[in-house]
């Protein structure tokens, strides 16, 4: 246990496990962000978070961290895991969500696991193209949402895959 979780807190060097993206070696993340929403602008407010993100899920007042959202995606979902994929763009391993919520909850703010709820997203100012810890054992890379309130990554949420097959598309 203690090897996977050294792993997981070590942020590797992925460039070289062979993702292919057509006649290019990146992109640009507002190529991977599409237009709606502007890419690690300054000032996102709660407000625009809780009115954008009401349609498509419900804010729960968590006691510990005040109101966080519960995504309306299936008992299935799991942070970048569900309905998404992985891209290489100038800002690093950038995940590019197929929801119309994933502007927001992919690269503000941070996921955590509840055994009554199922995976939670808490609010944040700061964007990222990602907002998980990478690791790797053996032949495969894994990531897991990071928890960033100074704990352990979230070791529920673990995913590996191949080199290779970082990139497919809805992993």
């Amino acid at each position: 246990m203690k090897k996977i979780c050294l792993s997981l807190l070590i942020c590797i060097s992925i460039l070289s496990i062979g993702c292919s993206l057509p006649m290019q070696t990146s992109v640009s993340v507002q190529e991977t962000m599409g237009t709606n929403h502007a890419v690690g602008q300054t000032e996102v407010t709660y407000q625009v978070f809780y009115d954008e993100l009401a349609p498509y899920g419900r804010w729960i007042n968590y006691p510990e961290y005040g109101n966080v959202w519960l995504p309306n995606a299936g008992s299935g979902f799991q942070p970048y895991s569900t309905n998404g994929h992985w891209v290489f763009s100038n800002a690093g391993w950038t995940w590019v969500s197929n929801y119309n919520w994933g502007w927001a909850t992919f690269h503000y703010g941070r996921w955590f696991y509840e055994e009554g709820y199922g995976w939670l997203w808490l609010p944040g100012h700061e964007w990222a193209p990602a907002w998980v810890t990478w690791g790797h054992s053996g032949a495969y890379y894994g990531w897991a949402p990071h928890w960033g309130q100074g704990s352990m990554p979230v070791i529920h949420g673990l995913r590996l895959r191949m080199p290779g097959h970082l990139c497919r598309r809805n992993i």
